[in-house]
């Protein structure tokens, strides 16, 4: 499962021209005919009883969903490219509430979480793990994120490799002890 656009091109422009999306060899044609079966959708799958794969998050944060630097390109002319294709993953864990799970959340982290609730259907959620891609925010984004995955009453975060050093600062400095970088041998449990 994933975007309809998961196989356009995906650049950077500095420090100079390269791809860094779906590598030209893996074109959808080639995987079809390696055997691959791909379902592309933008809206939320339901993979399993209790797990959801989210399908396009609305941006509906002023201060997320833009990805200063990464481009792609529409009929010759260089695009930002607003990475429609960032998919997460919603778990309903039973008695506890919804975890949002995500690679690089380059949607916004709250817009992700209040996807989740508008899909799931569930007030609670849990926690939220992966990358919050915050690492080149400034401050105010960064504030402004901690206080909306507050607002969104979220239980726990776990903050991974695009988080950036001061998002994790003014993570834990938002919720204490129900903050945690995300690390190898991590195991967390409900």
């Amino acid at each position: 499962m994933a975007h309809p656009e998961i196989f356009r091109s995906n650049l950077v422009l500095t420090p100079q021209l390269r791809s860094i999306g779906v590598p030209s060899g893996d074109n959808r044609s080639r995987l079809e005919e390696a055997g691959a079966q791909l379902l592309l959708t933008r809206t939320p799958l339901q993979l399993a009883p209790a797990l959801i794969a989210s399908g396009e998050v609305p941006r509906t944060t002023p201060y997320e969903g833009t990805n200063a630097g990464l481009y792609t390109l529409r009929n010759g002319v260089f695009e930002e490219d607003l990475m429609l294709d960032d998919l997460s993953i919603y778990a309903q864990v039973r008695g506890r509430g919804v975890v949002v799970f995500y690679g690089c959340s380059h949607a916004g982290i709250v817009n992700s979480v209040r996807h989740a609730r508008t899909v799931c259907g569930r007030d609670g959620i849990a926690a939220v793990m992966g990358g919050l891609h915050l690492i080149a925010a400034d401050r105010a984004t960064i504030e402004s994120t901690v206080a909306g995955l507050r607002e969104q009453e979220v239980d726990r975060v776990f903050a991974g490799h695009c988080t950036g050093f001061a998002a994790q600062v003014a993570l834990y400095r938002g919720f204490g002890e129900r903050f945690a970088p995300l690390h190898t041998g991590l195991v967390v449990s409900w």
